[in-house]
């Protein structure tokens, strides 16, 4: 299994924003509840392997759920058109057309306002027993991408810093290694990305980043999203970032 996020040893230069990058939100996917301010769960996105026939069920609750209408998108994604929707049977299963190589998105809904998700590597090298896939159908719709930023472009820097440095624990204080971590250019609506990496053994992370304002997505498995508005100056910035991962629902 492969995460849609890679590791990268160095930081990247700034890019324009792609729509597969915009699809997979950051590497991030965050699953709102009813609370009013929607402070909920996340789960992180995995990008899987799977034969041109891959067998994909549908659930809710633990159960099959017949009639859910999927969404095949190839990535990435120009047109924002399905290239193929199915919908699942009494069993929950769904009868996918044969794949070409390349990476799928998988968008599945159903009434009332569920909704699932599900992101494949397509290759004739991956074998029809490693591609049975379930989706596990959740309550309400995800925020967008843009609300996300819009959401971090409204809150004040949480803490100016002279690099950008620091490590992850969860609420008991252990480190979380492997934790994937973001950083897009405040005020860019998210579209100028500078750095992708993971947290290290120690739960550490570090990358160069120039003076400027930023927001930083950190994320685990099993630990919900934080979002971190920071600026870093040479001149007036000290410490580092302890960022603290809540427990969340994760994939």
């Amino acid at each position: 299994m492969f995460r849609v996020i890679e590791q990268v040893s160095q930081t990247r230069r700034p890019s324009r924003y792609d729509p597969f990058a915009r699809l997979i939100a950051l590497f991030i996917c965050i699953s709102f509840s009813a609370t009013p301010k929607a402070a909920a769960a996340a789960r992180v996105l995995e990008l899987q392997p799977s034969s041109p026939h891959p067998r994909i069920g549908v659930h809710f609750e633990g159960k099959p759920f017949a009639n859910a209408k999927i969404e095949i998108f190839r990535q990435p994604d120009s047109s924002g058109e399905a290239i193929f929707t199915v919908v699942t049977d009494q069993h929950g299963l769904a009868q996918i057309p044969e794949l070409a190589t390349g990476k799928y998105r998988f968008s599945v809904s159903a009434e009332p306002k569920l909704l699932g998700d599900l992101y494949l590597d397509v290759s004739p090298y991956v074998s029809a027993a490693a591609s049975q896939f379930t989706v596990d159908l959740q309550c309400c719709a995800p925020p967008t991408y843009e609300e996300i930023i819009a959401s971090a472009e409204g809150q004040p820097a949480q803490d100016t810093l002279q690099s950008f440095q620091g490590f992850l624990t969860d609420p008991t204080g252990a480190v979380i290694p492997n934790a994937a971590i973001g950083v897009v250019v405040r005020g860019t609506h998210g579209r100028v990305h500078v750095a992708q990496l993971h947290s290290d053994l120690n739960g550490r992370f570090s990358a160069h980043l120039d003076d400027g304002q930023y927001i930083a997505f950190f994320s685990g498995k099993g630990f919900s999203v934080s979002v971190v508005p920071f600026t870093i100056s040479r001149q007036t910035g000290s410490g580092e970032l302890h960022v603290t991962l809540k427990i969340g629902r994760s994939t």
